[in-house]
């Protein structure tokens, strides 16, 4: 029988970064961007992509077009390794083209040219003024994919098959040797909650109340983004902030 046509393949370079993961017995790729890809449906998803991104006031627009624009090179070469099928973006999309002409022209091109190659759903708030970016886009303030319901902001309450954004959640662990504070991926094999992408500090904390309503007392997962890849947390070593 042939191999569908993204065959997770642990051995193959591109994954090596990569945590797989299993939820609701499916099988998903944590990236250290903070990205997640779904091999047998050739789905990537990110989270809160926009965020952070309006300003009115100059200095701060060209700061935020700055950190897109860093945003954008990184989704460029998570777009490259996975060749997905479809992107899901849960959060807000671009409310106005001026946040896309302000990215610098390498970045402007590459999320141009991916909006137009790629099958986008924007998941999430919409605005009057903002219409669907991508030649193949659409917005929706839910997405279901093969049982699983793809939400910007998690449901509040217990629920399985979800996989959400919004919340940015965060680990921070301490240890008699050391300290870090890194985003992380949350679930408890029912759920999963993704960090903002491409965002490498910040966050709220995993202990934080917000995700005592999400998680109730299940048994939390935790993987901490890495430099160099996705590294399991043991729920013992995590500390409030």
């Amino acid at each position: 029988m042939a191999q569908p046509q993204h065959y997770y393949d642990s051995s193959d370079p591109r994954y090596r970064v990569c945590r797989e993961i299993s939820l609701c017995g499916k099988e998903f790729l944590l990236d250290p961007s903070g990205a997640l890809f779904w091999p047998a449906e050739g789905l990537l998803v990110v989270a809160d992509l926009m965020s952070g991104t309006i300003s009115p006031r100059m200095k701060l627009r060209r700061l935020k077009a700055h950190r897109l624009s860093e945003k954008m090179t990184l989704l460029d070469d998570v777009i490259q390794r996975f060749r997905p099928d479809r992107i899901v973006a849960l959060g807000e999309q671009p409310a106005r083209r001026q946040e896309i002409m302000d990215l610098n022209g390498a970045a402007r091109e590459m999320f141009l040219t991916h909006l137009d190659g790629y099958n986008w759903h924007w998941v999430g708030p919409r605005t009057d003024d903002c219409e669907p970016f991508g030649a193949n886009a659409d917005t929706a303030s839910a997405l279901v994919v093969n049982g699983f319901t793809l939400r910007h902001r998690p449901h509040p309450g217990p629920v399985i098959r979800e996989i959400a954004g919004y919340h940015s959640p965060a680990a921070f662990v301490r240890t008699h040797r050391y300290s870090i504070r890194r985003p992380c991926f949350v679930a408890n094999g029912q759920r999963l909650v993704l960090p903002s992408f491409g965002q490498f500090s910040g966050g709220n904390n995993i202990l934080d109340k917000r995700f005592k309503t999400i998680f109730t007392n299940d048994g939390l997962a935790v993987w901490m983004l890495g430099y160099d890849g996705v590294q399991p947390v043991a729920c013992r070593q995590l500390r409030p902030d």
